[in-house]
């Protein structure tokens, strides 16, 4: 499929093959996250402090705005993560290291989404008065809720876990996960 592109009005218009346009919007979409990563100083997209940057692109003018309302999970560019250790009165069994990326937050603080990642063990899970929706990007988990059987979860699996909700969390491969709390 071909597109019209009518550049000047002096001049004739100009006929477009529309995977050239996407494939263009593409590269150059990636190389300003590239020029403004590099500019701000951080990985785009990640400091919850900073703006979300967001890219429209029109056929015959690519135009840049700027949106707190639309922020993207860029995996391959979350930063630093804050890692760190359950509490030792947690653990059950292995040498568990969490890593754990904020992306963005809400409602002064209350609403909150990030990604997790935690090394093979096994730790009691008490979500107090948290809500916390989660979707498995990698990994195998079995997650035991008091008195109840295990449930496994794996890439592109999702669950709730609800405020008062105990158990234990068996991480049997490395996981890692989108998570919501509110």
């Amino acid at each position: 499929m071909q597109t019209r592109v009518d550049l000047d009005d002096d001049e004739a218009p100009v006929l477009f093959d529309d995977v050239l346009i996407q494939r263009r919007h593409n590269a150059l979409q990636e190389a300003r996250n590239r020029t403004f990563s590099t500019f701000l100083g951080t990985r785009f997209g990640t400091n919850p402090t900073l703006l979300s940057l967001a890219w429209t692109y029109q056929p015959t003018n690519a135009r840049f705005h700027m949106s707190k309302l639309l922020v993207p999970f860029n995996f391959d560019q979350l930063g630093e993560p804050r890692e760190y250790r359950p509490p030792a009165d947690r653990v059950i069994e292995g040498d568990i290291v969490c890593r754990s990326w904020d992306v963005d937050t809400a409602k002064d603080g209350k609403v909150r989404a990030g990604v997790f990642e935690s090394t093979v063990g096994v730790n009691h899970s008490i979500k107090g008065e948290t809500w916390e929706f989660c979707l498995i990007l990698s990994g195998v988990v079995e997650i035991t809720e008091q008195g109840q059987p295990p449930l496994t979860f794996r890439a592109g699996d999702c669950f709730i876990m609800k405020p008062g909700y105990i158990g234990t969390w068996r991480t049997i491969e490395t996981v890692r996960k989108v998570w919501v709390t509110a």
